[in-house]
Formats: structure tokens, sequence, C-alpha cells
């Protein structure tokens, strides 16, 4: 496998999986009255368990794969395991998703957020080494 290929694989997976961490952190902060998609019904949580926890699943298994072909360190790879069951957490705690809930759950996206550009940026030079 080339080295172009390889870095074309590692950003669509980081792409897909900055992605669904976006849409992760705007459930979680939907609940917030500013916010322009305000939604107090509380269904969009379905996201999370239905759609963000196993699209994060696979994102992980396919870098798992994809550590055998190229050197993903392990806080990359283990990434999106790690803010799959973060986003999950909070859902399955709290029933009625209180402020402290909501808040952690953006938090959690946000620091995963960081950490992904961080080390994805890091990753990507690496590769291209």
């Amino acid at each position: 496998m080339s080295k172009k290929t390889r870095v074309l694989l590692l950003s669509i997976l980081n792409i897909i999986f900055i992605l669904i961490t976006l849409s992760s952190v705007m459930i979680y902060s939907s609940l917030f009255e500013r916010l322009p998609w305000f939604d107090p019904d509380g269904m969009q949580f379905l996201f999370i368990p239905v759609i963000s926890f196993p699209s994060l699943f696979v994102i992980f298994c396919f870098k798992y794969l994809l550590c055998s072909y190229i050197g993903i360190s392990k806080k990359l790879k283990f990434l999106p395991i790690i803010s799959s069951f973060g986003f999950l957490l909070p859902v399955l705690i709290d029933d009625e998703l209180g402020i402290i809930m909501q808040v952690t759950g953006v938090l959690i996206g946000i620091l995963t957020l960081l950490v992904t550009f961080r080390f994805a940026i890091d990753e990507i030079k690496e590769t291209l080494k």
C-alpha cells in the first residue's frame, strides 16, 4: 500500500470521525435554548446509541486493521472507542439529561475534537515521512 493511499484512508477515517463527533456535540447542545438547533423533545438523543456509537465502533475497527499498514499511535487508534463510550454514558446514566449531563456531553465532544485535530495532523506528518 502506497503512502498516498495510507494517508488518504487515514484522512477519510478522521474526517468521518470528526463529522460524527460534531453531530454528537450538536445533539448534546440541542437542549440549550439559545442555540438555533434547539429541540426540547429529546428524541434527537436516539442518534447517539443508534448511529454515533456503532459508527465510531466501525471507525475504531478500521483504524485497528489499518494499524498493521500504518504506524498509528495508540492515542489516535483508541480515540473513537473511548469517545463513543464517552458520548453513550451520559445518555445511559441520566434519562432526563439534566444540565450536567448536557455539559458533560458537549465537553467530551470538544475535547475529542481538539485531541483528534492534534493527533491527526501529527499522524499524517509521520505517515508522509
